[in-house]
């Protein structure tokens, strides 16, 4: 008789365990899921902004030149040409 409860007690037990092991490990690559998705959005913001540092390195290199000038003028502070005109989409 003993020998008998003592095995339900144990099974049951087991079983405690099992469920408990499978929800942490559902739980885990859940999170591991999350962190990868995070990783995969700061690398392609980095990526965004290496882009911008070198556009800024190359304007800051050029800095004397009379394109990169007009760029920045026409660009950052809306100004034109005499003779240069303007066609917006929207």
């Amino acid at each position: 008789m003993k020998l008998k409860k003592a095995g339900v007690v144990t099974t049951i037990v087991l079983v405690i365990l099992l469920v408990y092991a499978a929800v942490r490990l559902v739980s885990v690559h859940m999170q591991i899921e999350a962190a990868r998705a995070e990783q995969a959005a700061l690398e392609e913001q980095a990526e965004a902004m290496e882009t911008e540092n070198a556009e800024m390195e190359y304007a800051l290199e050029n800095s004397g030149e009379d394109d990169v000038i007009a760029g920045i003028a026409r660009d950052k502070l809306g100004l034109t040409f005499p003779d240069e005109q303007i066609y917006s989409d929207g």
